[in-house]
C-alpha cells in the first residue's frame, strides 16, 4: 500500500422515492466518497483501485501492462531499458512480445474480484455471496517502436 485518497465525485447510486403506496428506490447520479487506494502490487507494479463509498460500491481498477511486463521481463532474466512508460531497448523483443500477448489471457475476473476484496471489507462479511460483474470501461494499447539501429540508413537519408 502506498497511499489511500479521497475525493467527492459524482457516481450512480439510489435514492428514495416517494409516491403512491410505499417509498422505493431508484437509480440516482449522486455525489459520494471515492477512495483511491494506491499500491505497488508484485505483479502489475504501482496501481490504484478506486471503490465508491455508496451502494453498489462500484469499482474501478487501472494498472499499467507496461509495468507487468518489465516484471515479467524481470523475472525471466530478458534485459531491458525503460524510460516512463515506452521501452526503449530489449534484449529479446520477440520472447516479450509473447509475454506480452498472455497479459489479456489472464483469469481477470478471479484477478479484478480479489482487488475488489482487498478495498470492499463487506466483500467478506456482508456481501460475501456476491460478485462483481467486470466490464473493460477503458483500455490503451501502445506500440513500441524500435529500430534495429540508431542511425539512419543511406538509404533513407538520399530520399529527404
Amino acid at each position: 500500500m502506498v497511499c489511500i485518497l479521497a475525493a467527492v465525485e459524482a457516481c450512480q447510486s439510489f435514492k428514495l422515492a416517494y409516491g403512491q403506496g410505499r417509498p422505493r428506490l431508484v437509480s440516482a447520479r449522486r455525489k459520494c466518497l471515492c477512495l483511491y487506494y494506491y499500491f505497488v502490487d508484485r505483479q502489475f507494479g504501482l496501481m490504484h483501485v478506486r471503490i465508491a463509498t455508496w451502494f453498489p460500491f462500484t469499482v474501478q481498477v487501472c494498472l499499467n501492462g507496461h509495468d507487468w511486463l518489465a516484471r515479467q521481463m524481470d523475472r525471466h532474466g530478458i534485459g531491458y531499458r525503460q524510460i516512463d512508460n515506452a521501452f526503449v531497448s530489449i534484449e529479446d523483443p520477440a520472447r516479450a512480445q509473447r509475454m506480452a500477448d498472455r497479459l489479456v489471457k489472464r483469469n481477470w475476473p478471479r484477478i479484478l474480484s480479489a482487488m475488489a476484496r482487498r478495498v470492499n471489507p463487506l466483500m467478506n462479511s456482508l456481501l460475501r455471496n456476491m460478485e462483481y460483474y467486470w466490464v473493460t470501461q477503458q483500455a490503451e494499447y501502445a506500440t513500441d517502436v524500435m529500430f534495429t539501429s540508431p542511425r539512419p540508413s543511406k538509404a533513407s537519408t538520399n530520399n529527404c
